[in-house]
């Protein structure tokens, strides 16, 4: 599956020439000629600096791995100086391609930032930069911000609910909600899935043995830590349940202080988050994105399965996806989604979504007269306003009057308020009597799963 960069290499382009701009005009806005191109491995960042590498002149992307110094130099010289003898160095070669191209503005994409021949490039050019020339504009791929610049930072992330509700356009709603939560929207994984295929060819393609699904995050932990065998049987415990550190050593047999080390390896990587309701409370460890999860669950230790029984595995995860992996998946899409858009559209209350907020809480449950109760999802409030944000708990959930009217029921109850804005999210279009509502009733919102673009 082919994810489309169309978009991405655009704003990518015009934040390069926005660059520039400034930089010719003395502005001051960009202290330094530098762009980061950041995101979480798996994200297409290579895939888009190639794409505008293509698509645009003046641009070139650099990527040096497994050369030597003499290689890449060569290379380069190659490519870039076709018609010039041999230089023997980067600060020739940067020198002798700045002279012949000084009447244009370059982009050079380093794919490598901790390579020490992409560093000895860098340094070259970045050299002359310092004497006063201004034709080159560098960019720096990485995961995370390297500090220092603010406005030349392109973010990328992880693909979208909405994109695969355009892409998967066939298929049921919540066999595309399944198929996100368990890719979790990385590309270097989704790439296998087939649009033409059918939602069980699919799966079974993802749950093969040797399918990007079951080896991309054993090659994360590879390149991460020296033993990545020590840190995989602590991602499939938080998968299974155990989010408590106490938990977690008892599942996998570690002494606690050595369970707290590796699980603070893994926080400081971005493997797994840590969550304090109140301060002095005893913390609980969650994966950072389902497609953890999904491999915890269903690939770890399940290699056998994988190869002589997938039909046990399958069903296997039939019967439990929902709940372990494709609900979390959408309840997260839907926190991001309240805590992008009420941006633009709420009166100007940061608070009603922020979620470091003391008055933001998540899932809390309310007991109705009838017995019944209701879980409101996501809190907010602030200066006498609220936002409450309601997420699906079953796929086939649709709905009606009678949940809507038993939502305000339990808001008042909570909030002892009378109005309130409400996120009301679905998989599915809502009922006319929902639509109705909220086209005069400017508190309610309702979402359905093609509008989570976040």
């Amino acid at each position: 599956m082919e994810f489309d960069f169309t978009a991405q290499r655009k704003s990518f382009h015009a934040l390069w020439n926005n660059v520039v701009f400034h930089i010719h005009t003395g502005s001051g806005r960009y202290s330094e000629p530098i762009l980061q191109l950041i995101g979480p491995k798996g994200c297409g960042k290579t895939r888009l600096a190639q794409e505008v590498a293509h698509a645009y002149p003046n641009v070139l992307y650099l990527s040096f791995a497994g050369q030597t110094q003499e290689e890449a130099l060569a290379t380069f010289q190659q490519m870039y100086l076709p018609n010039m003898e041999p230089l023997p160095d980067w600060e020739q070669t940067a020198a002798a391609y700045m002279k012949e191209h000084a009447s244009s503005y370059k982009l050079l994409i380093f794919e490598d930032e901790n390579n020490p021949v992409s560093n000895a490039c860098y340094a070259a050019f970045g050299k002359h930069m310092q004497e006063g020339s201004a034709s080159i504009v560098f960019c720096l791929i990485g995961e995370k911000d390297i500090g220092g610049i603010e406005d030349g930072i392109f973010p990328m992330r992880y693909r979208t609910l909405a994109e695969y509700c355009k892409l998967f356009s066939a298929y049921d709603k919540k066999d595309i909600v399944r198929l996100f939560g368990l890719t979790e929207g990385i590309p270097a994984i989704a790439k296998e899935l087939d649009t033409k295929k059918s939602y069980e060819e699919n799966l079974k393609t993802l749950l093969a043995y040797d399918s990007a699904f079951s080896t991309y995050l054993p090659k994360l932990l590879c390149e991460t830590f020296r033993t990545p065998e020590s840190y995989a049987p602590i991602i499939a415990s938080i998968a299974r349940g155990k989010h408590r550190l106490s938990e977690i050593a008892k599942d996998i047999g570690f002494p606690n202080n050595k369970c707290g080390t590796y699980l603070n390896a893994l926080i400081q990587h971005g493997f797994v988050t840590e969550e304090k309701n109140e301060p002095g409370t005893w913390a609980r460890y969650y994966l950072s994105n389902s497609y953890f999860i999904a491999w915890g669950r269903y690939v770890y230790g399940k290699q056998s399965l994988q190869l002589v029984k997938s039909d046990i595995l399958m069903q296997l995860v039939k019967e439990t996806l929902d709940e372990a992996v494709a609900l979390p998946a959408l309840h997260a899409a839907c926190t991001r989604y309240i805590q992008n858009v009420p941006k633009r559209k709420l009166s100007p209350i940061c608070s009603l979504t922020d979620p470091d907020a003391d008055n933001t809480k998540k899932a809390v449950p309310v007991k109705l007269r009838d017995g019944s109760t209701i879980i409101l999802d996501y809190y907010g409030s602030e200066d006498g306003e609220s936002l409450f944000g309601i997420f699906p708990h079953d796929l086939n959930k649709r709905y009606t009057k009678e949940d809507y009217t038993q939502i305000t029921k339990a808001i008042r109850r909570y909030e002892g308020l009378n109005s309130a804005y409400i996120f009301l999210f679905s998989l599915y279009r809502f009922s006319d009597w929902i639509v109705h509502k909220a086209a005069y009733n400017d508190l309610l919102y309702p979402v359905t799963v093609e509008r989570l673009k976040y």
